[in-house]
């Protein structure tokens, strides 16, 4: 697949060259760049850059205009195709494993809220046992 910047009408950020794809969010694509893809003209719900080829901002009718020839911007973010594929994976990376510790937290506070014991109070059976070992010495003084 040639190299290609596209922001898609369902709102998500494309860049592509090769087998290479990187696709997420607009919110996404700038924590994993550094960067805020750039707004887009009022009535523009697509863009698409293609270097050397065409760069075209849509609107719902179809081409509104055509933008730079190159576009810094695009030319850039295809330059850094492989670091942001490596920031998407560490970042997707990391989610999973906060959500597999939130699972497992959440396993193990369901499996003790079932546990018979669940309700025992440790600082309060330690004070019974306290005052117990106290009553038992007094017994043995006698």
């Amino acid at each position: 697949m040639p190299p290609s910047v596209h922001f898609h009408p369902d709102g998500d950020v494309f860049v592509r060259n090769g087998d290479r794809c990187y696709s997420d969010t607009p919110a996404n694509f700038a924590r994993d760049f550094g960067k805020e893809f750039p707004a887009m003209p009022a009535g523009a719900i697509e863009q698409i850059y293609e270097p050397s080829k065409r760069h075209a901002i849509h609107g719902p009718d179809g081409v509104m205009f055509g933008g730079d020839m190159p576009w810094e911007f695009g030319d850039e973010v295809l330059a850094q195709l492989d670091a942001l594929l490596a920031s998407k994976a560490e970042r997707d990376t990391q989610e999973r494993e906060a959500q597999a510790d939130l699972m497992r937290r959440q396993a193990e506070e369901t499996r003790m809220a079932q546990s018979p014991h669940a309700h025992i109070d440790l600082n309060a059976l330690a004070t019974q046992v306290e005052e117990l070992t106290k009553r038992i010495e007094k017994l043995e003084q006698r």
